[in-house]
């Protein structure tokens, strides 16, 4: 668990700091957006609608419609994809797999490594689910912990279902 842990490293890491670089270039900058809809109110009318630039004013609505809808909701099976393909395909390119396989059984090491994925989905999906409410607490701005709470379990879904997907496609092609 430990080696999987320490090659997983810097996918979480690097994943870490790209989505917390996206939530902050956009959470402090809602003001900012509003303005540059209000300049070109005709073509936003037209196309998005007359009272959008309306509900973006709210905090709850700018929320979840830029982050949850727009940016980290859309990353969401890219980041369980991320998480889940290298699990095994990595052996089989290192050439470690029957080193592995020699040391403990083929339930174990799937297991394992499933395991220490799933928790590492889970906690990144969790903080970066929970950080607009932080972020809002911080700047007393109001967020319904309810309506995140409901966006969380979603992405949660959507995450493992994505998961399970690159999870089984990566151990039918490396025949683990």
């Amino acid at each position: 668990m430990k080696r999987e842990w320490l090659q997983m490293k810097v996918r979480v890491i690097s994943l870490f700091i790209l989505f917390t670089i996206l939530f902050f270039s956009l959470a402090p900058f809602q003001n900012f957006t509003i303005n540059i809809l209000n300049e070109n109110s005709e073509a936003i009318k037209k196309f998005v609608g007359e009272n959008f630039v309306e509900k973006l004013k709210n905090w709850d609505y700018y929320i979840l419609s830029q982050w949850f809808g727009k940016n980290f909701g859309q990353f969401i099976p890219i980041l369980a994809i991320i998480i889940a393909f290298p699990l095994f395909s990595r052996e089989y390119e290192n050439e470690t797999i029957t080193f592995l396989l020699s040391r403990q059984n083929r339930k174990t090491i799937f297991l394992q490594k499933t395991l220490l994925s799933i928790f590492v989905l889970l906690i990144l999906i969790t903080y970066f689910s929970y950080l607009p409410s932080i972020y809002s607490l911080i700047t007393s701005k109001e967020l319904s912990i309810l309506t995140v709470s409901k966006f969380y379990i979603h992405s949660l879904i959507g995450s493992f279902f994505w998961f399970s997907i690159a999870l089984v496609f990566t151990t039918y092609f490396t025949d683990l």
